[in-house]
């Protein structure tokens, strides 16, 4: 059973103390940069390319494993079987080519949940046995000389923006305990108390939620901090107009063979670290002859559990490098999906590119469920 959804526009002030605080604190951060329009020349917008996309997850590995968030990855890029798909929506801060902001908007899905499932499954159950339509914000990282910009409060409006006009009834968040003061100036509420994110890493966080049905409704009477949180969040929120054609142009890119290869192939190799379940997971949301041109894989029945698949070429010479084991096996070397996706290119099936150098598929098959949800 859960309370009736408690008010999410700004903070809460039951009594004066409690606005003047919030007034208090926002003046701090609007002097430190936050909740302006000077982001230090960086445009904002939703990442659309595979340089834009590889850069934020790039950025997101870099930020979170400075402050000990996530172990390093020897790619650079923190991706997840989240990152696999259309429907997850990056934003991005860009100056000069270069990436300096990211956050995301997962949505909720049957077969992925969120990212934040593990640690607060029976909360987020919760919301859904309530019928609520949930999304979560994650990958929030921006570059140490942009933190105190409008940089990161602009990608929160992104964000916002962009689950408005997508129909969610909440936004979840899992932040450290020391940025709850912030979000709560936002408009989240709590939703779980403080425990590790990952079971690998000391991670502590709380989970935090923002209900878009009441910045949806007719505005009620509000007054200093949480009339402008409001409007800033709603009626002057210039990524309202934008976010939804963003979407379509992501999509329509995203789908793509050349991207899928660069991302989870050729810069990574994503594809080659999935369970069989994720692969089947990645076959419904690609479709079927994309699945198959991006990783080679054109039965995943054949894939059976690791210890029931024989080596086809008996016993290893001694000294040899170990056969992949996993669904790697089962995929294309490199150079054969390299001349693969090449004649798709001259019948006109995809996009014309410009082919990488050969690289090979190697590592092992392990979870690509990773650690750390967000900032």
């Amino acid at each position: 059973m859960i309370a009736p959804h408690e008010s999410t526009v700004g903070p809460k002030v039951p009594v004066r103390e409690d606005a003047t605080a919030a007034e208090r604190k926002l003046r701090l951060l609007q002097r430190a940069g936050l909740f302006g329009d000077d982001t230090k020349g960086a445009t904002i917008r939703r990442a659309c390319t595979v340089e834009e996309l590889r850069q934020a997850y790039r950025l997101v590995h870099d930020v979170f494993l400075e402050t000990g968030f996530l172990r390093p990855q020897p790619s650079g890029l923190r991706l997840r079987i989240f990152e696999t798909t259309s429907e997850t929506a990056t934003f991005i801060a860009e100056k000069d080519g270069d990436v300096v902001g990211v956050i995301s908007v997962v949505g909720d899905s049957r077969d992925l949940g969120l990212p934040s499932d593990p640690p607060f499954r029976p909360e987020l159950a919760a919301r859904r046995t309530a019928g609520l339509r949930l999304c979560e914000l994650t990958n929030q990282a921006v570059a140490e000389g942009y933190r105190k910009s409008a940089v990161p409060t602009e990608l929160m409006r992104c964000a916002v923006a962009h689950a408005l006009q997508a129909g969610y009834h909440e936004a979840i968040a899992t932040v450290s305990p020391s940025h709850r003061g912030f979000y709560e100036l936002l408009g989240f509420h709590s939703l779980g108390s403080e425990r590790s994110y990952s079971d690998k890493l000391h991670d502590p966080v709380v989970a935090l939620r923002l209900n878009f049905d009441e910045l949806r409704a007719p505005a009620p009477e509000l007054t200093g901090a949480a009339r402008f949180i409001r409007d800033f969040a709603t009626e002057r929120n210039r990524y309202l107009a934008q976010v939804a054609d963003w979407a379509k142009r992501a999509r329509r890119q995203f789908l793509n063979a050349f991207l899928l290869e660069q991302l989870f192939v050729h810069e990574r190799n994503f594809v080659a670290e999935c369970t069989p379940e994720e692969l089947e997971i990645l076959r419904r949301r690609w479709g079927e002859e994309m699945f198959q041109v991006v990783t080679g894989i054109t039965d995943l029945a054949d894939l059976g559990p690791p210890a029931d698949r024989p080596s086809p070429a008996g016993p290893a010479p001694v000294g040899a490098e170990p056969a992949p084991a996993g669904p790697l096996a089962r995929l294309l070397p490199f150079q054969k999906l390299r001349r693969r996706l090449i004649g798709l290119a001259a019948a006109g099936v995809i996009a014309a590119w410009e082919c990488p150098p050969p690289a090979r598929i190697v590592g092992p098959a392990r979870s690509t469920w990773s650690e750390r949800g967000d900032a």
